[in-house]
C-alpha cells in the first residue's frame, strides 16, 4: 500500500534548463566550433537519462525515448540537419552531465538542471532561457505528522546524487541546524523506490517529478 503523502516547499525556485556546450572565452567563437563540429560528425549528442525522469525524459515500451527534453533534441537536431534521423541520445546520470558536457560525450545537456552561479561562472558553460521552472519540494508520509521540513530533525531524507536539488536540500536544513541524514542514489526511480520502501523518512524533489509515482 502506498504511504498517504504531505509536500511542503523548501521555497527555492530551480530551473529545467538548456545547457549549451562546453565554451571558453570568446563564447561565440567556440559556439561556432561546436556546430561545425556536430555538422561534420553529421549528428547531434544530445542528453537522455539513465532511467526513468517523467514527463521530461523516458524510455516507452517500445523502447523509444520520450518526454520534453528529448523532444527539444529532436527539434534542436532538425534545426541543424533538416531531420531528427541524425539525433543520438546518450543516456547520462546527474552527477555525469557536466563532465559529459566538457569531455564532448555529448554536444548539449536538455535536462532537468540547476541554473547556479557556481555552474554558470565556474564550469565554462553557457545557459538557455529556462523553459521550465519548479520548486524545490519535501515530501513525506502524513503519518509523521510534519507539516514542514523543519519538523524532520533526526531524520532521513532520500535524495538523486550529484543534483543541486541534492546541495539545496543539505544547505537548508544545515542552515536551521537541523540534524538529518542524507540518503542519495544514482537513478531517480531508485530514490522514489527507497522512499516508498521505507528506507527514508522524507524525500526531495524538484517540479512534478517529487511526487511523479506517488
Amino acid at each position: 500500500m502506498k504511504k498517504r503523502l504531505k509536500q511542503a516547499g523548501l521555497g527555492i525556485a530551480v530551473s529545467s534548463i538548456v545547457a549549451m556546450s562546453a565554451v571558453t572565452s570568446p563564447a561565440y567563437a567556440e559556439h561556432g566550433d561546436t556546430l561545425k563540429a556536430v555538422k561534420d560528425r553529421g549528428n547531434l549528442l544530445c542528453s537522455g537519462h539513465n532511467g526513468s525522469f517523467p514527463p521530461f525524459v523516458q524510455v516507452t515500451d517500445d523502447n523509444k525515448w520520450s518526454g520534453y527534453d528529448i523532444d527539444y533534441c529532436r527539434a534542436l537536431t532538425v534545426a541543424i540537419f533538416g531531420s531528427d534521423d541524425a539525433l543520438k541520445v546518450v543516456p547520462i546520470s546527474w552527477a555525469q552531465r557536466f563532465p559529459s558536457l566538457q569531455s564532448g560525450d555529448v554536444d548539449i545537456i536538455i535536462k532537468a538542471t540547476g541554473w547556479t552561479m557556481g555552474r554558470d561562472t565556474e564550469l565554462g558553460i553557457q545557459f538557455s532561457v529556462p523553459y521550465f521552472v519548479g520548486a524545490t519540494n519535501v515530501m513525506m508520509p502524513k503519518e509523521l505528522g510534519s507539516t514542514a521540513p523543519e519538523t524532520l530533525d533526526g531524520g532521513s531524507l532520500c535524495a538523486n546524487a550529484g543534483t543541486s536539488t541534492e546541495r539545496l536540500a543539505a544547505n537548508f536544513f544545515k542552515s536551521r541546524d537541523i540534524n538529518i541524514e542524507m540518503i542519495t542514489f544514482e537513478k531517480s526511480e531508485e530514490t522514489r523506490e527507497a522512499y516508498f520502501a521505507g528506507r527514508c523518512d522524507s524525500i526531495v524533489g524538484w517540479g512534478p517529478n517529487c511526487w511523479l509515482g506517488a
